[in-house]
């Protein structure tokens, strides 16, 4: 097994690119940066402040409930970044400081420090792992507000999947994603 420590390589490429396509369950689909509920309030305050334009809407419902549990930017690029410098860096959202990994848990193979390093290529369960202090704090947090999210507000564990457009594309057992997320991301 190897281990790399990830460095950010400041091409700003992520910022640039924010809507990803990703298959859950057998369905492909684009979806926007994850966001958290308190942190959409706080989004709209900065842009307010700098004087950019964010669009934000629902990611994860309960089935249930209809709560949104998450939700996304779905500005195609990061309208805090301004000659490659992120303005908010300090007050970025937590899917900013938990990349490469995405809000599934796995690694975005478009980033150029992963390309570099050969980390976009399959590989075999437990060849790699990447670490950094700050990638695995950013996961610990991450990975504490999925489940305190879901587990509170939705109760029968079905979660509603919507695209960066708003359009709903599958649903999935909550309980077995977050199994799955937890397993492959320790």
């Amino acid at each position: 097994m190897r281990t790399l420590k990830f460095h950010c390589l400041k091409c700003a490429d992520c910022c640039r690119d924010l809507l990803k396509t990703v298959r859950i369950e057998g369905t492909m689909f684009q979806e926007g940066l994850h966001l958290y509920p308190e942190e959409v309030k706080k989004l709209k305050n900065l842009a307010y402040q700098y004087e950019g334009e964010v669009t934000i809407r629902p990611k994860w419902k309960a089935s249930s409930t209809n709560k949104v549990i998450a939700y996304q930017l779905v500005n195609h690029s990061c309208p805090f970044l301004r000659e490659n410098v992120c303005r908010i860096y300090s007050k970025r959202p937590l899917s900013c400081r938990f990349y490469p990994r995405t809000s599934w848990g796995s690694i975005d193979s478009s980033c150029r420090w992963v390309k570099k390093h050969g980390v976009d290529k399959p590989l075999k369960e437990g060849e790699i792992t990447i670490v950094s202090r700050q990638l695995h704090e950013a996961f610990k947090k991450v990975s504490s507000k999925l489940y305190e999210l879901i587990l509170k507000n939705a109760p029968r564990r079905q979660l509603i999947l919507y695209d960066f457009k708003g359009k709903k594309k599958t649903t999935i057992d909550a309980k077995k994603f977050l199994n799955r997320y937890r397993s492959d991301n320790r």
